[in-house]
């Protein structure tokens, strides 16, 4: 699916091959969705094992840090780390052995790793968990979307899944082995995916285009989200391991009816606005009547809000995913910044459920203002943003615009490389230009600026850059006004010899 043309689209072959891709995509991203659940969730997994609830709770906030940190830095050195993300994701990958390594030693020998130790080896497994994100979002923007949102969705049911096999074995070392062994798989699957990517899909940096989708007041809604999620998730700590996976599976639930959505998405606008919509009642009405009856009552209202928040993350990845591949929008930058304000506020709600848990002195007066709190700050969030993506959606339309002009001109260039080329092979021969300079002079000569051209030729913007800086060069010039002008006074020359030619002809 990932790799072939469009021409190819009709063959067996060709949707075979897309479907072994699927197929392979899912399994890969599979095994980060249980990374991710791990952090989640971690009271139910081995991560957790031997540990006392305080201390659990403070190595999940860890966990969390070392994402939260990790993707501020890809935001603000996005640039920087997508040239070099092979060699940085490999390293972030590798990463997930030391604390895969440090909870097998304690799990084998409880009491032999210092908590000091613990704290930087979950530490370090956010940093995997980011490593492990950027390394997808790159991936999925590069290649075509048709399948996208279909993996995603499956791959958040597998990771799920995978989470509830290893919570369920009951011998920690056996399920940290196994995490292992599925963490390699999905390296290896991304690997494979990403080195059968062609040529022509891998782009420059600077070839991206800078489009966040996500307003301040988006960004403070979504992390309202987080805020709730948080509150759940370690609300289901306090009520026990089994809890913890059930509330866990019901994001299965979420997951399937995204793929509901996609089917009717095809003909629909559906847009985060949309989803956050849809989930808001179920999400403000769980945190709301969680405090009130037993254990299986607040069970329930958990699993309530986690149907809908994982819902709400299946659809916002995939969109995410999705428009980064149609729009060309830099991906490292931009899933950044859709994720930081979740896992910030997970992080808050965490800590609030945590006091709420280790204190164990809250009534039930006290648990229900803290979820009118909760509440209240969502339906607040949501009333100042609106649910209002015009803003959002205007830097979309401005930019398919731009490209729908960009692509006519293109088409405009194609056509008339070839009398061009006619016309002033004698001048680029005399000027001295290199194939690539060739390129980039035609371009030049009708006006186009830097940016399309590293658009159209498909270069980063700094090597389109370097080759117009040699092409003034040559020429003894110092601008694209000047290139202009010396191409007229070479055509007028030789309009006015091809006139004395003529003249001189009919006289004889």
């Amino acid at each position: 699916m990932f790799q072939l043309n469009d021409a190819m689209d009709g063959s067996s072959d060709a949707q075979r091959l897309q479907l072994f891709s699927a197929l392979a995509a899912t399994l890969g991203l599979g095994g980060y969705f249980l990374w991710d659940l791990l952090c989640v969730f971690m009271y139910a997994t081995p991560f957790a094992e031997g540990f006392s609830p305080t201390i659990v709770v403070a190595l999940r906030l860890c966990w969390m840090g070392g994402l939260i940190v990790s993707l501020i830095v890809c935001w603000r050195r996005s640039d920087f780390i997508y040239r070099r993300h092979d060699k940085i994701f490999t390293v972030g990958c590798i990463v997930c052995v030391i604390p895969l390594g440090v909870a097998a030693l304690h799990s084998a020998v409880p009491g032999a790793v210092p908590v000091g130790v613990c704290v930087v080896a979950w530490t370090f497994s956010g940093i995997a968990q980011a490593a492990q994100l950027m390394a997808w979002s790159v991936y999925f923007s590069l290649v075509t979307t048709r399948y996208t949102p279909i993996v995603i969705a499956l791959a958040s049911c597998l990771g799920t899944c995978l989470y509830i096999v290893m919570a369920a074995i009951s011998l920690p070392l056996v399920g940290i082995i196994m995490v292992g062994a599925l963490e390699v798989i999905s390296f290896f699957m991304l690997g494979i995916l990403t080195k059968t990517l062609p040529s022509e899909r891998i782009v420059a940096s600077d070839a991206f285009e800078t489009v966040s989708y996500v307003t301040p007041q988006g960004a403070i809604t979504i992390g309202t989200y987080g805020l709730a999620f948080g509150y759940t998730t370690t609300t289901l700590f306090s009520l026990g391991v089994e809890a913890t996976i059930i509330g866990c599976a019901t994001g299965i639930i979420g997951s399937m009816l995204s793929l509901a959505w996609y089917k009717i998405g095809r003909n629909t606008d559906i847009d985060i606005s949309t989803i956050q919509r849809l989930t808001l009642p179920p999400v403000v009405i769980g945190i709301l009547f969680l405090p009130f009856g037993d254990s299986a009552w607040r069970l329930f209202f958990c699993c309530v809000v986690n149907v809908a928040l994982s819902h709400f993350s299946v659809i916002s990845l995939s969109s995410a995913m999705i428009f980064n591949s149609e729009f060309s929008i830099k991906p490292l930058k931009r899933s950044a910044v859709m994720q930081i304000p979740v896992w910030v506020g997970l992080f808050v709600g965490s800590v609030i459920s945590a006091f709420i848990w280790l204190l164990n002195s809250f009534s039930t007066t006290d648990l229900m203002f803290i979820s009118v709190l909760i509440a209240s700050l969502i339906v607040c969030a949501i009333a100042i943003y609106g649910l209002d993506d015009s803003i959002a959606k205007k830097q979309f339309h401005d930019l398919l615009m731009q490209r729908n002009e960009e692509e006519i001109l293109a088409r405009e260039d194609d056509k008339t490389n070839e009398k061009f080329d006619a016309k002033f092979d004698d001048f680029i021969k005399a000027v001295g230009l290199s194939p690539r300079e060739v390129e980039v002079f035609r371009l030049l000569a009708r006006g186009r600026n830097a940016e399309y051209i590293s658009r159209k030729l498909v270069i980063s913007g700094s090597t389109a850059k370097s080759h117009i800086y040699h092409i003034y060069r040559k020429m003894g010039i110092n601008s694209q006004q000047s290139l202009i002008d010396q191409l007229e006074e070479y055509s007028n020359r030789e309009t006015i010899e091809k006139e004395k030619a003529s003249l001189k002809g009919s006289r004889s």
